[in-house]
């Protein structure tokens, strides 16, 4: 997660990420029971780049001083946003039957579905506890993301095995899912560095269209790389009938994949539909719709003097994000 340009950007945020990694220790202990604390942490221990509370911090960075390390509140704000991230993804692992996540067994493969759905509240639940502690804005914030999580994963859901889905859906559901935590997380690390409203709104329509970008990138890795580099079975998306923008672009034009995506989907099927969607040039076109939303994220940063570094450095920070597919979202 650490680019060469960070450090001399954020000259504290390897000493922050310390406190933030025993603050998110100390959350995930259920007292008195270590047989729980290790099913809780099972996942915590599973998110090495904290790609959500380091856009926290440095959302913090830019709205307060670069050089000193950032109040409590960024960090207790910072760590409820990855309780909320951990405790939807043991749900939607429930749902996808997942047996892995991030090449490790899924809670609910290592300890049953009903494990996994109460480990995923007892996160949720940290998460409410945590912004409570912290005042009525954090409070409001992070009980409207788990309304737009949820809200995202319904109209995914509703849609799933949906050949005639819309990428106005697509695009709805993935900004619900996606691209509200990252908003989230950017809009609290300001809040918390007692930021003007004007650099708060900024930081978290940054956060929301680099989340579009990088779910459209996700999407497309899917697509695009083995399970040994994505921790389970490539074209997973199409198996659990999850079509996502570069397979709604080919069905478009391609009669054989709309028969092949009618339900139920079988993993020989779902090869085949690989296939179909890398020869259609659908990947390109999802990589230019992605740059375009990484470009407006850029143009949406606040222009402020003496943080031009900062700014440059979340920037790069992003970009590195994204700088991972055969057709990347964002040119070298």
């Amino acid at each position: 997660m650490i680019t060469e340009q960070l450090p001399a950007a954020f000259p504290c945020m390897a000493a922050d990420l310390d406190r933030l990694r025993d603050r998110m220790a100390d959350t995930r202990q259920v007292e008195g029971r270590p047989d729980l604390t290790e099913i809780v942490g099972h996942l915590l221990d599973g998110v090495p780049k904290l790609v959500r509370p380091g856009l926290a911090l440095m959302s913090a960075y830019i709205a307060g001083d670069p050089q000193r390390p950032v109040p409590d509140s960024v960090i207790e704000a910072a760590v409820a946003v990855e309780h909320v991230h951990v405790g939807t993804l043991c749900h939607d692992d429930v749902m996808d039957e997942a047996a892995t996540r991030r090449a490790r067994q899924s809670v609910n493969a290592r300890w049953e579905n009903s494990m996994a759905i109460l480990s995923g509240d007892y996160h949720l639940g940290t998460a409410a506890i945590m912004a409570a502690r912290l005042g009525p804005a954090t409070s409001t914030i992070i009980a409207e993301l788990f309304q737009t999580l949820c809200r995202g994963q319904m109209i995914e859901t509703v849609d799933r095995y949906n050949v005639n889905r819309s990428e106005e859906s697509y695009m709805e559901s993935i900004r619900g899912k996606t691209a509200t935590l990252l908003s989230s997380s950017a809009r609290l690390g300001a809040l918390h560095a007692s930021a003007d409203a004007d650099v708060i709104d900024a930081v978290a329509r940054f956060g929301i269209e680099f989340g579009i970008a990088f779910q459209i990138n996700d999407d497309v890795l899917d697509l695009t790389r083995s399970e040994a580099e994505l921790g389970k079975p490539p074209g997973n998306d199409i198996f659990e009938g999850v079509y996502t923008l570069p397979v709604l672009r080919t069905i478009r034009g391609s009669t054989e994949l709309h028969d092949l995506l009618s339900p139920p989907v079988t993993r020989t099927e779902a090869t085949r539909a690989i296939e179909l969607v890398v020869a259609s040039g659908a990947i390109e076109e999802a990589a230019v719709l992605g740059r375009g939303w990484f470009e407006s994220a850029i143009r949406s940063l606040p222009s402020l003097p003496g943080r031009e570094q900062q700014i440059e450095a979340l920037i790069a920070f992003a970009r590195d994000l994204l700088m991972t597919l055969p057709y990347p979202v964002v040119s070298a």
